[in-house]
Order: C-alpha cells, then structure tokens, then sequence
C-alpha cells in the first residue's frame, strides 16, 4: 500500500488525505462513504490513497457531493494570468454589449450595478432602464458557461428581488426582463446543446427576439444568447472587424449575413426569422 502511495503525485495525495479527514470528521466508515456516494469501497480506499489520476471526474464528483463539498477545477497558468485572461474576455464583451445597447433609443444603461436586499447581496453585470415603457432589463454575461443550475437559480431570484433592487431609484418597473450573453464558443455551444431542454424552459426567448425586443420593450423578455466572440484588443478600438459571410441557414439552406463580425457562426440556440416573418405585414413567431 505504501509503494501505492508513492506513485501518486503529491497533490492527489493531498487531495485524498482532505476526504479521508472528511470522512472521519462526520463518523462514516469507507463504507458509508462508498454507500453514499453510490461507488465501490474500492473507489473510496484509492481516492484516500491520492490515486486518482486515471479516475473519472464524475466519480470523484459524486464522492465529494456525498460529503457536501464540491469539487473544483483550477488551472495555475502564469499564477493569476488565468483570471486576468477570463477577467479581460468578460470585460470586452461587457464593452461591446453596453456600446451596442447605448446606441438604441430610450435605454439607460449601468454597468457593474451593486445591490444589497435584506442579505441579498451582489453585482449586475449590466442592468438597463427603459423609463418611457418602465422596462428594467437585467443583464448577465459569461465568458464561460459552468455552473448551469447556478446561473438559472440566481437570474430567478435577481429578477424576483428587482422591483426592490431598483426601488431607491424611485423605478416602478411595469415589466422585468433578463437576458444571459455568453460568448460564441465551442464550449458554450456545447454546454448550451447538453442543456438545451433546461435553458430553453428558463430562457424560451433567443437573440433575435431578444435585439426586436429591445427596441420595442413592451413585454418580458427571458432570452440566452451567444455573442460573437470580442477580443480586448477589438473592443478598445470600438467594435470587430465586420466583412460580409456566409453561414448556414437552420433549414440545411446556405444565407448570407451583412455585418456579421469575422468568424461568426449561426447559434444553435437561435433560430434565424423567415423571409415570412421579416415581413412587417405579419407578426414574428415566438422564439
């Protein structure tokens, strides 16, 4: 067991030793532990030993869980680097959501709104103000879609709580709308695809009902969308360089798209309006 133990990295040990603690800590043999997490004792004596480099994540997750500590993935790039280059991905898309936002008649826009309700307490990435129609419109971005139970629970209660959030402002919101932007990648459009039936009843509205919503704010609006992809470096010269693509079309049909930004795709989570509901003699389907 000991030749075992040495074989496996130091921080695996490290990380088995904090479970073995745990363990002990609530009174529960390895077997309780195993029953609880629904693994083997087997599972259970390696994961103390710290050999767990071959082990699947999920296993792990469900033994972590079991003991009410969830597990998380770090990456000690360059020290912080890593929060940096996630912190500048968020602050360009935030740059270009809030330019493009600006530039619609009517909207008051607040970037980086703090709040504090009774012990509810936190940050808005970008809260809007619509007073002529007394929409309020509550913003969330993501570089990187994770914790996807998380991201729908705190929308819920962000929009529960925004009639008092925005109170002391002497705001009578008639309507309380919240749209989530995420950037257009390959991780979060596979995410969006794992969790598609989850996100579609949290959030049935798409982009496209989400940008002819904002110029007419007459009704809720619960939209996901993916943002093209902002480099800092674009966002600070105002906006990405925009060419004329080609992109398929959710039909199977090619369809050309004017002023897309460079390497746009269509997003999987919306659907593009019919040449029949771009016709302003008929109203556009729901999303």
């Amino acid at each position: 067991m000991s030749r075992n133990r040495q074989t496996c990295p130091m921080n695996d040990r490290r990380f088995g030793a904090a479970i073995r603690a745990l363990r002990i800590k609530r009174g529960w043999r390895q077997e309780d532990l195993a029953t609880a997490a629904n693994v083997s004792r087997a599972t259970t004596v390696r994961i103390e030993l710290g050999c767990i480099g071959s082990m699947n994540l999920n296993t792990l997750r469900k033994v972590t869980n079991a003991l009410a500590v969830p597990v998380e993935l770090l990456l000690p790039w360059h020290g912080a680097e890593v929060d940096l280059l996630l912190d500048a991905k968020h602050a360009a898309l935030q740059e270009a959501v809030v330019a493009w936002l600006t530039g619609i008649a009517g909207w008051t826009v607040f970037p980086e709104f703090s709040y504090a309700v009774y012990a509810e307490r936190g940050v808005i990435d970008i809260l809007a103000w619509h007073p002529g129609m007394r929409a309020l419109l509550i913003i969330e971005l993501k570089s990187v879609i994770t914790d996807l139970q998380a991201l729908v629970a705190s929308m819920d209660r962000r929009q529960r709580l925004a009639r008092k959030i925005v109170a002391d402002r002497g705001w009578e919101p008639a309507s309380v709308s919240a749209w989530v932007i995420a950037i257009d990648s390959r991780t979060n459009r596979r995410r969006i695809a794992q969790h598609h039936s989850v996100l579609r009843a949290a959030f049935p509205d798409d982009g496209w009902a989400a940008k002819r919503w904002v110029k007419q704010p007459s009704s809720r609006l619960a939209a996901l969308s993916l943002w093209p992809n902002v480099h800092p470096e674009n966002a600070r010269r105002g906006s990405a360089t925009r060419v004329r693509v080609r992109t398929a079309a959710t039909d199977g049909s090619p369809a050309a798209t004017e002023g897309s930004p460079r390497g746009s795709r269509m997003n999987p989570f919306e659907r593009r309006p019919s040449a029949a509901s771009r016709r302003p003699s008929r109203p556009s389907d729901p999303a």
